[in-house]
């Protein structure tokens, strides 16, 4: 009778060890084309245990002119091309910066948006407004909601 317990016993624990496992080779899978965007020059770093996927991610659009370089403090995936960007979320080249506290960015179409507070500054102009789209692979930049165009001399 012990003999059968114990067999009970153990093959419960087996069976916690190998889903666990499974699991952890699922989560795996779903994140592994991560490293294969080292080959673009995107810096991403993982996160296991935390309510973010991704900390400090960068990625590019590839633009004819020239590359945007987009970043943020932190990151969810919402599926394997779109990326939920939170905090510190900027749009960057050497003429122009796009800053707001959220985005939704799309690896595999090149685009963004935004529905919340945005701020664009090149040299002479700033735009405020409620939010952007970034379509055309980075080559049309529109900005939506009330919007306010600052020139300077």
């Amino acid at each position: 009778m012990n003999k059968l317990l114990l067999l009970n016993k153990n093959t419960i624990l087996l069976l916690i060890v190998l889903s666990s496992f499974i699991l952890l080779l699922y989560i795996y899978r779903e994140n592994y084309f991560l490293a294969e965007s080292s080959e673009k020059n995107d810096d991403i770093q993982l996160l296991s245990l935390d309510s973010s996927d991704l900390i400090k991610p960068k990625f590019s659009i590839n633009r004819k002119k020239e590359n945007i370089t987009v970043s943020a403090n932190e990151g969810n995936f919402l599926t394997n091309d779109k990326i939920l960007l939170n905090k510190d979320v900027q749009f960057k080249t050497e003429n122009f910066k796009i800053t707001s506290n959220k985005a939704t960015f799309n690896k595999k179409d090149q685009t963004a948006s935004s529905d919340t507070f945005t701020e664009f500054q090149s040299e002479g102009t700033n735009i405020s407004s409620q939010g952007f789209n970034i379509t055309n692979s980075g080559n049309i930049i529109s900005f939506t909601g009330k919007t306010k165009i600052t020139l300077s001399k």
